[in-house]
């Protein structure tokens, strides 16, 4: 089976933990990542969701995979992220960030995504961190474990230690 055709974009917005805007040769489009599904506004982890993503991806070049179905009834372009090899759309299920969703007929990584999500379920982290809310000053704040995404010159990777991020919820 021939691997799939990869377009090179550069992201210049992270709207939200799974949607951004990128510039590539055919002008600036709105992407939807596949199989994702991040927390909505409101929701405690929403923001936190855009920030992990923004901190791993904003500003790089990246490159974009499609499936079977190119756009969503927005005129989003439906793709698979990848920076430097490191699946995104992977790494934010793995984080416990997300949900694993069919989308529609883009199902060519479905059981690698739904297995990100099952260790993270396994793990409790992110969403899947049953905890209960601290306030500091009267500020609810949440302490989660993330698994580390690691990037650099050499190489990005994911590995299986984890980090404790606190953050306020709002």
């Amino acid at each position: 089976q021939d691997s799939p055709e990869l377009q090179s974009a550069t992201v210049l917005r992270v709207i939200d933990g799974n949607t951004i805007v990128v510039d590539t040769e055919r002008g600036e489009r709105t992407v939807q990542m596949i199989g994702v599904d991040t927390p909505i506004y409101g929701d405690r982890f929403y923001e936190f969701a855009q920030e992990v993503t923004q901190s791993w991806i904003f500003g790089a070049q990246i490159a974009l995979e499609a499936d079977v179905d190119d756009k969503d009834d927005q005129g989003r372009l439906l793709r698979y992220v990848y920076l430097d090899g490191v699946m995104i759309n992977a790494a934010i299920l793995l984080n416990g960030l997300g949900t694993a969703v069919n989308d529609g007929r883009n199902t060519r990584y479905n059981s690698y995504l739904s297995g990100m999500q099952r260790r993270a379920q396994d793990s409790g982290i992110g969403i899947w961190d049953d905890r209960e809310l601290s306030e500091v000053d009267g500020v609810p704040q949440t302490s989660i474990r993330m698994a580390s995404f690691t990037r650099d010159r050499k190489s990005t990777r994911l590995n299986s230690s984890h980090q404790i991020i606190s953050y306020a919820v709002f």
